[in-house]
């Protein structure tokens, strides 16, 4: 472990962030937050940058203009500062009607934005961290070009793996933006090589994983009365077994093969349930409809989202742990219920093979149904290599928040004092 360290000069991180936790989402994006809430320990200072769109204030409540309701409907949900991390607002200006306004690109403004924060602050950046390569990589290095600013680029998944393919000009801006940045840090060492394959260059790539807080996701203590409480969402769970899956609802996930797979191998284990715990996603799966579609609705149960004060207590109520996602960086998820003890039931996709191995769980090819239910099936009876101490100690590799801040905050110093 890095040891933590004073300086004579604070690091100053301005960090841009288009995924971050809000008052109506506060689990969005709490992996980014968990590592710049421990830069204080390793001598830097981070501020989190949350772009707003421009409304006319208390005045848009009896305006007609539903972009600018939304606008301050979307910024009265931010967060000034979380965990004492500051949390800024650059605001965008978008003009409405746009034909009595020159011409400038989303893009400019957006840039303007960030010019026009930090000119009005006394607190100036030493390097750009930009969380995301689209859009916030975009953005940083166009940011990083006017303002003379160093610029640090880091992959947590989607951004590499699949938002380049939803529009057709994303993939030469994120090979712009890649190419431009200084150095690139990637979640996990396969996140780290898709991004090579996007031009990044390899001698400035590294890997820094988002690591777990194994003081706070702990396993079971099997000695406790955990029936005198009992967490939100598992009240009709009480003493019975239940299989743990926390994702958002969406078919990246791998919701339809769960679904399947379980309903294959329910009937010969009676006394399994299945938790579907995530808000909802991209629209592509309609919880209930599938439950139902199965007929599974006295042993599928899904509840929501769930507080992430809430979490550690409802991994340690569980008793396994699935993720049959098509795509990860190197899933949260995944790494919390490792550290809860829980043998898992993974796919090989993003970074899950550098942490999973079999005294852990059992890593399935992506989309392969009768895989996923062998697994299952091998989970439930018990069998195989896989143990809670097995699961514990592989998220024990991966290292906390705090370790991971300072490997990560030693990259950012590092590019500041070449630059």
């Amino acid at each position: 472990m890095l040891s933590e360290s004073r300086y004579d000069r604070p690091l100053r991180v301005l960090s841009i962030s288009s995924l971050y936790p809000t008052k109506s989402q506060p689990y969005g994006g709490i992996f980014i937050h968990r590592l710049h809430r421990e830069f204080h320990h390793f001598g830097a200072e981070v501020v989190v940058a949350q772009i707003a769109d421009w409304h006319p204030g208390k005045l848009t409540s009896f305006l007609p203009d539903p972009i600018w309701r939304s606008a301050r409907e979307r910024r009265l949900n931010m967060l000034e500062s979380l965990d004492s991390v500051r949390i800024a607002h650059p605001v965008v200006f978008s003009p409405r009607p746009s034909r009595f306004f020159l011409k400038r690109t989303a893009l400019d403004r957006i840039v303007d934005a960030f010019e026009r924060w930090v000119g009005s602050t006394a607190w100036k950046p030493d390097i750009l961290l930009a969380h995301f390569a689209l859009m916030d990589g975009v953005h940083a290095v166009e940011v990083g070009k006017r303002l003379s600013l160093p610029v640090a680029i880091m992959t947590w998944g989607d951004d590499i793996h699949a938002w380049p393919e939803q529009k057709s000009d994303w993939a030469n801006l994120l090979r712009d933006a890649l190419s431009r940045a200084q150095i690139l840090v990637s979640c996990s060492r396969q996140m780290a090589r898709d991004a090579v394959k996007w031009g990044m260059r390899q001698d400035n790539s590294f890997v820094v994983y988002g690591g777990v807080d194994t003081d706070l996701f702990i396993p079971s203590n099997t000695s406790e009365d955990s029936s005198s409480k009992i967490p939100v969402g598992l009240g009709q769970h009480a003493g019975r077994r239940v299989l743990l899956c926390v994702a958002r609802i969406e078919r990246a996930k791998g919701h339809e093969e769960l679904l399947d797979a379980f309903t294959r191998c329910a009937g010969d284990h009676p006394e399994w349930d299945l938790l579907l715990v995530g808000a909802l996603g991209d629209g592509t799966i309609q919880p209930e409809s599938l439950i139902k579609c199965h007929k599974m609705e006295s042993r599928v149960h899904w509840i929501g989202s769930v507080h992430p004060d809430d979490l550690p207590a409802l991994y340690r109520s569980c008793d396994g742990f699935v993720l049959p996602s098509h795509r990860e960086g190197l899933s949260l998820s995944l790494l919390e219920a490792l550290a809860s003890g829980l043998r898992v039931v993974t796919t090989d996709v993003g970074g899950h093979s550098e942490v999973v191995d079999k005294e852990a769980g059992w890593l399935i090819p992506a989309g392969d149904t009768e895989r996923l239910e062998l697994s299952l099936r091998e989970l439930f009876s018990q069998q195989g290599p896989a143990t809670p101490k097995g699961a514990r100690r592989a998220a024990e590799r991966v290292g906390t928040p705090r370790q991971n801040a300072g490997r990560l905050v030693q990259h950012l110093r590092a590019i500041v004092s070449l630059n």
